[in-house]
């Protein structure tokens, strides 16, 4: 009798044990399936949305045949706020956001400059077109990881989060300005 307790003991507790790990695994599974189906519709939603970002900061790309003009410079100011609030900004991951204030900041600090009035000029000089070329480059580059194009895209493969250093001032510089927003916010806002 003692041998047939401890036969169906033991019987129950590999069922139950068996049950547990059946449990346990199918949600896995079911979470794993849950994040690979979130991943790709935020890709989607993101290609989407990125690729009319993409265009609007083609007036700063580095091969193109002349300088942006301050014009130029303003209404790609305008087109990325007009972008965030109408079409992407809920998409964009803390890096790419991060980088597009980056951008939206210098853009406005050298537009919004008093040396223009000195200017005859509309056209910005070249070392200031090459710092703005970088920081819009760094935002296009956050973008190609957010989508995967040139990196894996996964939920596992989350980017390194930083805090929100967005500065409530415009012309004000995040704790985590790269050198070449440093440089043209300084610059243009009479800094240096």
């Amino acid at each position: 009798m003692n041998n047939l307790v401890a036969a169906l003991l033991s019987g129950l507790i590999g069922l139950l044990v068996s049950a547990i790990g059946t449990y346990l695994g199918i949600q896995w599974k079911v979470r794993k399936d849950l994040e690979a189906k979130y991943d790709e519709s935020l890709r989607t939603l993101r290609l989407d949305a990125y690729c009319e970002l993409w265009r609007k900061t083609k007036p700063l790309a580095a091969f193109r045949d002349s300088r942006p003009t301050r014009d130029e410079l303003a209404q790609v100011s305008e087109w990325m706020m007009d972008w965030y609030f109408d079409v992407g900004g809920l998409y964009l991951s803390t890096e790419t956001r991060e980088a597009r204030v980056a951008l939206q900041r210098t853009v406005r600090a050298v537009r919004a400059s008093e040396r223009w009035s000195a200017a005859a000029d509309q056209t910005i000089d070249a070392e200031t077109f090459d710092h703005i070329r970088v920081i819009a480059s760094t935002l296009r580059t956050r973008m190609t990881y957010d989508v995967g194009t040139r990196r894996s895209f996964s939920q596992q493969d989350k980017q390194h989060l930083t805090p929100d250093l967005q500065p409530a001032e415009p012309n004000a510089l995040a704790a985590n300005a790269t050198a070449d927003e440093r440089w043209i916010v300084d610059h243009w806002t009479g800094r240096t």
